[in-house]
């Protein structure tokens, strides 16, 4: 670290606090770097020869130990002792910040704080000695480090404007089932797919995006059917559509006049909104982890998960006044929409800076892997260990294994190691979830992970796993990822650096979708 930057400390006294002059920054003051306290200019020329300027770096290092902010002002600052004062040389102000937020660097920097120490720190010096990951290419500093910082400045605003819209809403609220909401439920329409007529269009379970709930257009197909008494299954403004069956149960979708004239197929159901309820607010209730936990529950079955349209019907929503309802509803699917945005900034920016980048199979890099088999006669409805099928992986588990059983299978067979990417290997291909250390047991051939070397990093290879395309399976109506297409399928990497630095990046928009679902499902939970 003491390669790229020169650290300085701050004044180690607490001052002579003024009205106005120049402004104190301390470690409370990080997130905003903006004070109410004040020096004067006589006390900053005497004890500040090193001051903060734009483009420099603070991190907290008293208490509050690794916490970085960009300084972006050009006036004049002052700090106290428990800021350290890290000036680039030569390397993007943004970039580095963000590279000081990973794993790496935060495990070196706990190696070297003191926490015996009350309240804990880190000596200015030992900051110097803490390696750190980064690409030496300054063009993608600068492109990295630009997506950093348009990331920073969009959740800032979000959060402005959650504090706004929550002082706005009146608390009114009353509880309403699905069934009094909607005025129908209504099966979809029971035709095989073909090549897309340039017309009329076809939405079926799969072509639901599984993050951002909307049509996807890249392979679009039409009813394979005469369209003349099918009139009932077009979709019209504000209609919702759920999944019916399968791995994707209680996926769901809202139909907006821009998507053009589409049919619904059989798979799925369409639930019509009453004109006294709005259905954009509708539509965001179900993006909750009440409507999820409510579908794991509820689609439980012998066979394969699935949730009827009288089950749907009985889904439990809370909801003010129609106009509070409309603004709701606006202010979320504004957001979902500036959300999407930034995942396609995400994924152009893995094409932006992938132009030196190594093309690789993944069948260069390693292997294939999964746990061993368990068999239904070992499994029980409570028991120890959960264990996680297809249609329960990413959600809440319906059977479990005895600890005996395993603890012998851990032990003696594949078992993922903590960071590893769960990745489902049949019906929705590619849903993944991350091991993170918890006791539980995957299902055999359908849920896999990557057994790799140092040269691929985990949270890169979630990025990857968002937009590849998998050898011998794209287009086709193969619901399986077998081995050998896993094994043969190309992607380009960069240097493990610069893949941790993007994996971080898609970390970052991933805390800001979270934080929006949380936020909302705190308006749904309000008296």
């Amino acid at each position: 670290m003491g390669d790229l930057v020169g650290i300085y400390d701050g004044v180690h006294q607490t001052p002579d606090y003024q009205d106005s002059g120049i402004m104190f920054l301390s470690v409370e003051n990080i997130a905003t770097l903006k004070s109410e306290k004040y020096i004067s200019e006589e006390a900053f020329e005497r004890d500040y020869n090193v001051y903060p300027e734009k483009g420099d770096i603070l991190m907290t290092r008293i208490g509050d130990v690794g916490t970085t902010n960009v300084v972006e002002t050009a006036e004049k600052v002052a700090f106290y002792v428990s800021l350290a004062l890290l000036k680039p040389n030569g390397i993007d102000s943004y970039f580095l910040s963000n590279a000081m937020k990973t794993n790496d660097f935060q495990k070196g920097l706990r190696e070297r704080t003191l926490v015996t120490a009350i309240p804990q720190k880190i000596n200015k010096d030992e900051i110097g000695k803490i390696n750190i990951f980064i690409t030496n290419n300054d063009e993608e500093q600068k492109k990295i480090g630009a997506y950093f910082s348009s990331l920073d400045h969009l959740i800032t605003l979000h959060q402005r404007k959650n504090i706004y819209f929550y002082e706005k809403v009146t608390l009114v609220w009353e509880q309403r089932k699905l069934g009094e909401i909607a005025s129908s439920f209504e099966y979809g329409l029971n035709a095989a797919a073909k090549e897309y007529d340039g017309e009329n269009k076809y939405i079926r379970i799969t072509d639901i995006d599984d993050n951002t709930h909307e049509f996807l257009t890249y392979n679009l197909t039409s009813p394979d059917i005469d369209l003349t008494d099918v009139e009932n299954y077009k979709l019209a403004e504000g209609d919702i559509l759920f999944a019916r069956t399968g791995a994707s149960v209680g996926k769901s979708y809202i139909y907006r006049d821009s998507d053009g004239l589409v049919y619904y197929a059989g798979f799925l159901i369409r639930a019509r909104v009453r004109e006294e309820y709005d259905a954009e607010f509708v539509f965001q209730s179900t993006l909750t982890d009440k409507y999820n936990k409510y579908i794991a529950v509820t689609s439980q079955r012998s066979g394969q998960p699935g949730v009827n349209a009288q089950e749907y019907s009985e889904f439990e929503i809370r909801v003010p006044e129609k106009e509070e309802q409309t603004k709701i509803g606006t202010y979320f699917h504004n957001l979902d929409h500036l959300i999407t945005l930034h995942q396609c900034k995400c994924h152009l920016l893995l094409k932006l800076l992938h132009n030196d980048w190594e093309q690789r199979k993944f069948g260069d890099l390693g292997s294939v892997a999964m746990c061993k088999r368990i068999f239904k006669e070992q499994t029980s409805t409570d028991g120890d260990i959960p264990f996680y099928k297809i249609g329960t992986f990413g959600a809440e588990p319906d059977a479990f294994i005895s600890r005996e059983l395993f603890e012998e299978y851990r032990g003696k067979f594949q078992y993922p190691n903590i960071g590893d990417m769960l990745i489902s290997a049949s019906g929705t291909i590619g849903r993944t979830v991350e091991y993170k250390g918890e006791e539980a047991y995957f299902q055999d051939s359908n849920i896999v992970w990557f057994k790799h070397d140092d040269r691929v990093d985990n949270s890169f290879l979630k990025c990857i796993y968002e937009i590849v395309k998998w050898s011998g399976i794209e287009g086709s109506t193969i619901k399986r990822l077998y081995n050998d297409n896993f094994l043969k399928t190309e992607f380009s990497m960069p240097k493990v650096a610069e893949q941790q630095q993007i994996g971080m990046y898609f970390q970052s928009l991933d805390h800001l979708i979270t934080l929006h679902h949380r936020k909302y499902i705190y308006i749904l939970k309000s008296p």
